[in-house]
């Protein structure tokens, strides 16, 4: 079976953790808790695998990457709804939020942090026996959705040469925001 890996990044991408995960629950027939529901209606294929792994105990967690700067948004999700949906490891934040500001998502905050969610994300895709996909879920307006999730797709490169990488992006807009930097961000990640 081919997997994908989903990689939630900047406020945007946690945002979209929820309502995304509760519809893939949905789907596979899988409860917040990861517990398999009504295994018997639903097919026999194998494709739960594709984005959960099943742990020891036969339970269901998420193949996902979830990181901000900011720690609120990540915590809400330590202990929301899906929270056991996710190996706790793979629930990354920082201590503050890049205020918007492409450079230090790319430059300063995200060189200190980059490491330590590549590994995350390394250690997920040796998890994997066929990774097939790489989802990223995030917006181009704020400094983590755009500064680190440029940083990381260059340097994530080498590792995933033969893995399509999806974008689900979300991307800024004068009607709905008042912050003057996005749309700079936003061409600083393209």
């Amino acid at each position: 079976m081919k997997e994908t890996i989903s990689v939630h990044i900047g406020h945007a991408g946690c945002q979209l953790v929820e309502p995304c995960w509760g519809l893939f629950t949905q789907e596979h027939g899988v409860s917040p808790t990861g517990v398999m529901l009504h295994a018997e209606e639903l097919p026999t294929s194998d494709s739960i695998s594709r984005s959960f792994t099943e742990t020891e105990s036969g339970r269901y967690v998420s193949r996902s990457v979830i990181f901000d700067f900011d720690p609120t948004v990540v915590d809400e999700l330590r202990v929301g709804k899906y929270r056991q949906l996710f190996h706790p490891t793979n629930l990354i934040s920082g201590l503050e939020d890049t205020a918007s500001n492409w450079a230090k998502g790319h430059w300063t905050m995200g060189k200190e942090k980059l490491d330590c969610v590549m590994d995350v994300m390394r250690k997920e895709m040796e998890k994997c026996d066929s990774l097939e996909n790489i989802i990223y879920y995030h917006a181009t307006g704020g400094g983590t959705g755009a500064g680190f999730t440029g940083l990381l797709l260059h340097s994530m490169q080498d590792h995933c040469k033969n893995i399509n990488k999806v974008s689900m992006t979300i991307y800024p807009s004068p009607r709905y925001s008042n912050v003057i930097v996005e749309p700079y961000n936003c061409v600083l990640l393209t």
